[in-house]
């Protein structure tokens, strides 16, 4: 590799206006989200003392009635004992306000867990409404249950100081979490392409200067590539200090030993279906998909500018290929071409659901997994890289400057 080269390509990156004003929307969506969005957003477990007050008021007359009028035992048309689950409903949200605003947020966990055990039918009814676009609302309104019901049991097993942002999956680590489990894997590895979109096309604009480069071509492309990807990893990490800076600040960094619930079946949709691993498993994991997924739509790039030597035909191509999976994605299909979708690298993009076993919870599969997605990826970069070779031998120097 030559390193005058990858300093001038670096050089270059950091001066492309095209890529400054990039970088500006990007620090601005995550002031955005970390000022403003994150603050304000009502996750399923916020918890709102003076609403659950409310409630408890209008709860405490009915219960008077009910002892006026002797109506304190099994309605005899329904068999229900409403005085009863009233009273006891009553008691433990009564408890769990004090415990919130005593900021004894062990106890309040201990609580919330002893609530949705209870309460199992009442949490699916009211959250059932978060999935009315779903095919199968149940199933995923199930899944969301047991998902929290782990995350509590969590806290408790490790013994971890909870925190109120902890509670609503706030502080830094657990934001982090949530983004990688949403569509923003998307927008992470679009960065890549942005970045890498224009490492060739620029050249024809220096062609006297470049074509006299005493470097084979094959290397110029790989050093390129290198620079790239620095550059794509480089920026990732300011932006992930600058979000770690202002969410820490205000919710606090989080606890290394959180719990993740994962699902490792597709058996029962129970308890056992489901497991843990620590929240530094779950970043390390999903961290190692990042460089790999960059690194295959770097080299791509490379291969589509001695193509098409146009900068929006690559960034449009590879756009298309990191999105692809919507294009015929549905929650019955589980083949491509004939082929099961885990032999497929699209499939990995949306690598934080791989992780966590989501993917496979929302095509009903078990052959979705993290080291196949490794697997998978390392043979497409492969396979690419192989392309690469030969697209260089075939659109050497001179002709990609002639043309």
């Amino acid at each position: 590799m030559n390193f005058s080269l990858l300093k001038h390509e670096l050089k270059l990156m950091m001066q492309s206006k095209k890529n400054l004003f990039f970088i500006l929307f990007l620090t601005v969506l995550v002031l955005s989200y970390a000022l403003m969005i994150l603050p304000n957003e009502e996750t399923t477990e916020t918890f709102s003392p003076d609403e659950v007050n409310k409630e408890l008021e209008e709860i405490a007359i009915q219960q008077e009635d009910r002892e006026e009028r002797g109506a304190t035992g099994i309605i005899q048309f329904t068999g229900m004992p409403y005085y009863a689950y009233n009273d006891y409903y009553y008691q433990l949200h009564n408890r769990m306000v004090h415990s919130y605003k005593n900021e004894n947020f062990t106890r309040f966990v201990h609580l919330r867990l002893q609530d949705l055990i209870r309460n199992e039918d009442s949490f699916l009814d009211e959250h059932q409404e978060l999935f009315i676009d779903s095919p199968i609302p149940r199933k995923d309104t199930m899944h969301l249950y047991h998902q929290t019901l782990l995350t509590y049991q969590g806290y408790l097993d490790q013994e971890i100081a909870v925190t109120g942002p902890m509670i609503e999956e706030k502080t830094f680590l657990q934001s982090v979490k949530n983004i990688l489990l949403s569509s923003v894997t998307y927008l992470i590895i679009f960065m890549a392409i942005y970045f890498s979109s224009d490492l060739l096309t620029r050249d024809k604009q220096n062609q006297t200067l470049l074509q006299g480069l005493p470097v084979p071509w094959y290397q110029t492309l790989n050093t390129k590539s290198i620079a790239a990807f620095v550059y794509s990893l480089l920026i990732l990490t300011g932006l992930t200090l600058l979000g770690l800076t202002i969410i820490t600040i205000q919710f606090g960094f989080g606890s290394l030993d959180i719990k993740v619930p994962t699902m490792i079946a597709q058996k029962t949709f129970r308890l056992e279906d489901y497991d843990y691993m620590l929240i530094t498993e779950f970043l390390f994991k999903v961290l190692s998909f990042i460089p790999l997924i960059m690194l295959l739509f770097i080299r791509l790039n490379m291969i589509l500018s001695l193509i098409f030597r146009n900068l929006w035909l690559v960034l449009t191509i590879s756009t298309i290929l990191l999105v692809s999976e919507f294009i015929y994605f549905t929650r019955t299909k589980r083949q491509l071409f004939g082929f099961d979708v885990s032999h497929f690298p699209q499939t990995y993009f949306d690598f934080g659901k791989v992780v966590t076993g989501d993917k496979n919870f929302l095509l009903t599969v078990e052959s979705i997994t993290y080291e196949k997605g490794i697997l998978v990826l390392l043979i497409t970069l492969i396979v690419v890289e192989c392309l690469v070779l030969i697209t260089a031998k075939f659109i050497n120097r001179r002709r990609f400057f002639s043309a």
